[in-house]
């Protein structure tokens, strides 16, 4: 496999930051909408608290990331395993993508149940 063309990647940038710029006047224009105020300073108040992460939001994606990683960790032991047995290489590959799927799945949920339950410190 070749390295990919210079123009690829540009344009792949380049699309992201629009694409960036579009979701974050969408979300301005949705704000202003919701609140029906029309006042800059409130807006953007709204806006700050919302992309803000707090020390709470910093706990809980630490955990739920350690669980993706777990799953992760597994799957590398599993696919090691396969292949050791004498399994296709396919096979390890696709135990790995499994259970990578499946660790980012856990991560999500973990996210969702600790938001929901609340997370204590220690």
């Amino acid at each position: 496999m070749g390295d990919p063309d210079p123009e690829i990647l540009v344009l792949t940038v380049v699309i992201h930051v629009v694409a960036h710029i579009i979701f974050h006047i969408a979300y301005s224009i949705g704000i202003v909408f919701r609140e029906n105020s029309t006042e800059c300073n409130n807006v953007e108040r709204i806006i700050t608290s919302s992309t803000m992460e707090d020390e709470m939001d910093k706990l809980i994606g630490l955990k739920a990331s350690r669980a993706g990683q777990a799953f992760a960790g597994i799957g590398f032991i599993l696919m090691i395993l396969t292949l050791a047995l004498d399994f296709t290489a396919a096979f390890a590959l696709n135990a790995m993508f499994i259970s990578l799927i499946i660790g980012s799945i856990a991560e999500g949920g973990v996210n969702v149940y600790l938001y929901e339950r609340g997370v204590k410190n220690g």
